[in-house]
């Protein structure tokens, strides 16, 4: 039994491929699965009986817009991303950000009820992991989410990072949705950047090293961040002009950071330098995003 990147269940019984509704548990036969010669017909091969499968997870990515609508897509074609509305949310709420959760393979969201959200990708369904919001409430208009892989090793405590456009920067535990920790603004010589998007490099289970990047949508300048202190190291400028709601992920496999950035009337994918911080122009993806995460496979 396995579940595709775009929430495609399916299960194989004897010879048969079936597909699982995730919704009622019901199982639909597709046909019988091609079994090679060498292939009993109570299916083993060579004295081992095939007990499971595999789905490969592709260059898989994952999206969330100002309706709550979450894509799928592989990031070399996103105009045919697949699309399912996130519910289960708050009266009013809107997801702010996504990502996967290391330890356990879990896409997580942000809303803006100050709340922490477990995502079902086969139904798009939200539940809430603490029944109350967390204190200090969220503050700002826009936000960057995403996992501090080095905590993933206890994750009974591991956390997820909160930066915004207004200099909150946080830490909520992702087991119990309560805050952490509340870490020092961002700072850079002259002010407080409008942080709007972040990201965490070697993002998989038991990483020891990582680094974070940010992005300030207002200069369009990235940067390095020190997660504690909160101060900043200029990277360089993104060479586009990018609107606040955007989304920006480090591939945990590849080391490829991608961005999906509106710039005009545009919205497309790019890929970031994490040398000079440039963004090179790739495809267009069909909505401005206000989340963006890759594939843990990525």
């Amino acid at each position: 039994f396995d579940i595709s990147p775009t929430g495609v269940a399916l299960a194989v019984a004897g010879t048969s491929l079936y597909q699982i509704d995730l919704k009622t548990g019901a199982a639909s036969e597709l046909g019988l699965m091609y079994i090679p010669s060498t292939l009993t017909a109570n299916n083993t091969l060579n004295g081992t009986s095939i007990v499971d499968l595999a789905i490969p997870t592709a260059n898989i990515a994952y999206a969330v817009d100002e309706t709550n609508t979450l894509y799928y897509f592989n990031t070399s074609s996103p105009s045919t991303a697949l699309t399912k509305p996130i519910t289960g949310l708050q009266t009013g709420e809107n997801v702010l950000g996504i990502d996967f959760r290391p330890s356990n393979g879990q896409l997580y969201a942000l809303g803006s009820s100050s709340r922490l959200y477990a995502i079902n990708l086969g139904t798009g369904a939200a539940t809430a992991i603490s029944a109350v919001p967390f204190t200090p409430a969220l503050s700002g208009t826009d936000f960057g989410f995403d996992f501090n892989p080095m905590s993933s090793a206890t994750p009974a405590t591991e956390l997820v990072r909160v930066v915004s456009n207004t200099g909150q920067n946080i830490r909520i535990n992702a087991s119990t949705g309560i805050v952490a920790n509340v870490d020092a603004a961002p700072s850079i010589a002259g002010g407080t950047p409008a942080l709007t998007a972040s990201a965490y490099t070697n993002n998989f289970a038991g990483a020891t090293a990582t680094v974070l990047y940010s992005i300030d949508a207002t200069t369009d300048r990235v940067y390095t961040q020190n997660p504690t202190t909160g101060a900043l190291t200029l990277l360089g400028p993104l060479g586009i002009d990018i609107t606040a709601a955007n989304g920006f992920d480090i591939g945990g496999v590849s080391g490829t950071a991608i961005g999906i950035f509106t710039v005009g009337t545009t919205t497309r994918l790019y890929t970031v330098s994490l040398v000079s911080g440039g963004a090179t122009a790739n495809l267009v993806f069909p909505k401005p995003v206000r989340g963006f995460t890759l594939g843990l496979g990525f």
